[in-house]
């Protein structure tokens, strides 16, 4: 949005029911048995992320992927919690198992939601300091308490302003499985302090991004990409694809 001038009309946030049992703290087998009371306690991960969606002035459409072994109960209690907290509205999607069929009246919502009054704000100025933007974002969005750097970061970041890139906006590199940088902070934890283990700048795409607690800025590929295993053999077929 800074870069390009666009202003989002409505926004979305996927949700499933077997995910906020595992905000509840649930394992991953249990997650995958009915319980309605640990959908409304795990319920508070999703909540907060409607609360910031509010806090950007978006209004929120969140879909609800069912699967085979979601109750109706669970269902509905995730749709009137997310209604009650502010959600432009909240609906269900099939279209893992009825293809486009299972995605429309996400789409009727979505389009619903680009019809009202959007009031989109930044969480921070381009002009404000490195670490100002870093402090906003973890106390407005995650909740944290505060911000801890090493001596490090804090050099890094004086030497980013010094060059002429303080203007940049931030790009946090941290866990998905949590606001926190914690993985194990499931919810919506509070009274938590971020530590910055690392800066870094990206100069062409214009970012600055801080690593929050132990996390890898590459994620995804195994020890042995499978790009080894595929060669060009001698009479020019390629080998290794199946």
């Amino acid at each position: 949005c800074r870069a390009s001038g666009l202003v989002p009309d409505a926004g979305v946030i996927v949700a499933t029911a077997r995910a906020l049992k595992f905000h509840a703290g649930k394992s991953v087998p249990e997650a995958s048995k009915p319980d309605v009371e640990a959908v409304k306690v795990g319920f508070a991960n999703l909540g907060r992320h409607i609360e910031n969606f509010k806090k950007f002035g978006v209004p929120a459409v969140v879909v609800v992927n069912r699967f085979s072994n979601d109750t109706d109960e669970e269902i509905d209690t995730i749709i009137n919690m997310a209604k009650e907290v502010g959600a432009f509205d909240c609906v269900t999607s099939t279209h893992w198992s009825d293809g486009g069929a299972g995605a429309v009246a996400a789409a009727e919502a979505l389009v619903r939601a680009t019809k009202t009054e959007c009031k989109f704000k930044f969480t921070y100025p381009d002009e404000m300091p490195l670490k100002e933007k870093i402090e906003t974002i973890c106390k407005e969005i995650y909740r944290a308490d505060g911000v801890t750097y090493t001596p490090e970061v804090d050099a890094k970041l004086a030497s980013f302003e010094a060059s002429g890139y303080g203007n940049f906006p931030i790009c946090m590199a941290k866990t998905q499985y949590s606001f926190s940088h914690n993985p194990d902070l499931k919810g919506a934890p509070t009274g938590f302090t971020v530590p910055i283990k690392d800066v870094r700048v990206n100069c062409g795409a214009r970012f600055v991004f801080p690593l929050l607690g132990d996390i890898s800025t590459m994620p995804g590929l195994p020890t042995r990409p499978a790009y080894y295993g595929i060669d060009v053999a001698d009479d020019g077929s390629v080998v290794g694809l199946s």
